[in-house]
This record gives structure tokens, C-alpha cells and sequence, in this order.
């Protein structure tokens, strides 16, 4: 059930890009930011979005602190309560780490940024797509650590040119995120 829903969110924003943007305006996946990545730029994302996973931490530890809570267990209730076999941790990889990043990026980076670059500049552009990309996760305890990766994210897209750099980043956030997720919850 919950890997279902999982997909839901992948599948409404790729099926609306395609539907408003490419077949509507006529745009294509070239305009939401889909070009070819170059390595050094996809090693430069792995590496930045292993930063962001330390920092995240790091912020993680004092925001658990404050509101006496474990982001980490609730993770885990959601994904894998009861420990999780091969075949899910794999189908948690391929959506989480896989479909939703892709879907994720060129919503908030291919559409919105980009849309935003054009009329507002570069420093507003990534704060305001940050903003919603941190919005759009729902999750008060992790918003500000969301807002400075959204904020990565959109400077990766603006440096590279291609959105499949901050595809790669998110991707690496996300799986290593999971994997950590399913190593908790199978010690357990």
C-alpha cells in the first residue's frame, strides 16, 4: 500500500508535465532542463548531496533534541515497520531514489525555477522554488534541512544547465536515505 502511493506522486507530476507543458505549450522535456549531464557534473552532484546528507544529520540530531522525537523511527514506521525483505528495499530504492527525484526535479527545477529565472532572477528563483520544494514535503521537522537541499538542488540546475544534475544529487539523497532506513529498521 504505501509503495502505491509512493507512485502516485511520481505519476501525477510526469503525467501533468507531459499533458500542460509538452502537449499543451508545446514545450519539451529539452525546455524543463533534460539535457545531457557531464560527468564531472554528476560526480559533483553525488558529492554535494553527500554534504547535504551530513548536514541534514547534523541538523537532524538538534531538531530530535527540541521536539523529543526521532525522525529516523517515524521513517521507518512508514516504510518498513516491520523490517524490510530484498524485493522492498528494492522497490523503495526504485521509486524513492529513482521515479519521485526525477518527477521532484523537473517540477521544482525544470518548471518552477526555470520559470521563475526568467522573471526574478537568480537568488529569488532558488529561494522561492526552495521554499516550495520544502513546502511540498510536509514535514515541519524536516523543513529546514529540505529548504537548504532545495537550495542546492536549484544551484546545481542553474550551474550545470541540465536538470539531471540535480536529478542525480536528489536520487542520492534519497536512496541513500532509504538504504539507511532499511538497515535501521532490519536491526531492529
Amino acid at each position: 500500500a504505501v509503495l502505491g502511493l509512493l507512485l502516485l506522486e511520481p505519476a501525477a507530476i510526469f503525467g501533468g508535465l507531459y499533458l500542460v507543458i509538452i502537449l499543451r505549450r508545446r514545450a519539451t522535456w529539452r525546455d524543463l532542463g533534460l539535457r545531457a549531464i557531464r560527468l564531472r557534473w554528476a560526480l559533483k552532484a553525488v558529492g554535494w548531496a553527500v554534504l547535504c546528507l551530513m548536514a541534514s544529520g547534523i541538523i537532524s540530531q538538534f531538531i530530535d533534541r527540541f521536539f523529543e522525537t526521532s525522525m529516523v523511527d517515524e521513517y521507518v514506521r512508514a516504510l518498513a515497520p516491520q523490517g524490510a525483505g530484498l524485493m522492498r528495499a528494492v522497490s523503495l530504492i526504485a521509486v524513492i531514489g529513482g521515479l519521485v527525484p526525477a518527477a521532484e526535479e523537473l517540477l521544482f527545477r525544470g518548471l518552477f525555477y526555470g520559470w521563475l529565472r526568467g522573471r526574478c532572477g537568480v537568488a529569488a528563483s532558488t529561494l522561492i522554488s526552495a521554499g516550495l520544494f520544502a513546502l511540498a514535503h510536509v514535514n515541519a521537522q524536516m523543513g529546514l534541512q529540505i529548504f537548504i537541499i532545495g537550495i542546492v538542488l536549484a544551484q546545481l540546475y542553474e550551474r550545470s544547465r541540465t536538470v539531471l544534475a540535480p536529478i542525480v544529487a536528489h536520487a542520492t539523497i534519497n536512496t541513500l536515505s532509504v538504504m539507511a532506513i532499511v538497515a535501521y529498521a532490519n536491526a531492529q
